[in-house]
């Protein structure tokens, strides 16, 4: 599914316009779903791959990445900031 399809749909899913979707860079792979509140969903592990296949970062170089400029832009995304999920280790 692209990304323009992944936007529509979560569009057509939430409740209010003004879902935020991560575009830049582009994580679409990594975008996994919708809250009830309209609030895209990420797969953190998804958004390294994503940056390691598209940008050639090494896994280390991502997470550093979306630790210094997703994760601190997420305060100012307001109340549809999408939600970065972390799995839970074994």
């Amino acid at each position: 599914m692209t990304l323009e399809e992944k936007v529509e749909r979560i569009q057509e899913l939430a409740q209010e316009d003004g879902t935020v979707i991560l575009r830049d860079p582009d994580y679409a792979d990594a975008l996994i779903g919708i809250t009830e509140e309209g609030r895209a969903v990420y797969d953190l592990n998804k958004m390294v791959e994503c940056l390691v296949q598209n940008d050639r970062m090494t896994e280390d170089e991502a997470l550093d990445f979306i630790t210094y400029n997703t994760f601190r832009s997420l305060a100012y995304m307001g109340e549809k900031a999408p939600i970065i999920m972390t799995p839970l280790e074994d």
